[in-house]
């Protein structure tokens, strides 16, 4: 397996990763009940988002952007694959809004791949609007 990943991410928002420790319990002081205790996370990524700035130049930091997702170069393969068995259950994992591979340009070809899948964080389209609701006319 590769060092570092690339992570694709159809957010348009940055979402932070976090790698959580073993789930640590001890008892309750009662027979046969334990207590969870929080801890905090033992790493963490954060993703670039999507969305970008329109009609003004590209901040020098802007991520890079392949089928609509943005691209997160360089993350441990490691905190991916656990981070990934931790939340193999979440949303936007299941919908295929988040995905990595190992190589950049696989990632960049699976994401112009998944170019129609949609987040739900996409603009109205006024001339199909959500179910219900009808087009004004022009005046």
């Amino acid at each position: 397996m590769a060092d570092t990943v690339t992570i694709a991410s159809k957010l348009p928002h940055g979402l932070r990763l976090d790698l959580m420790p073993e789930v640590d319990t001890r008892a309750s002081g009662r027979p046969g009940e334990t207590e969870a205790v929080q801890r905090p996370p033992v790493a963490s990524v954060t993703l670039r988002g999507c969305a970008l700035p329109v009609g003004v130049p590209l901040p020098e930091d802007a991520p890079t952007i392949a089928g609509g997702f943005a691209l997160t170069p360089d993350v441990p393969a490691d905190f991916w694959a656990k981070w990934l068995e931790q939340n193999r259950d979440y949303a936007p994992v299941k919908a295929g809004l988040i995905f990595a591979a190992s190589k950049g340009a696989s990632v960049a070809a699976e994401a112009r791949e998944k170019k129609a899948v949609l987040s739900g964080f996409e603009g109205m389209n006024p001339d199909k609007p959500a179910p219900g609701i009808q087009p004004g006319k022009a005046a």
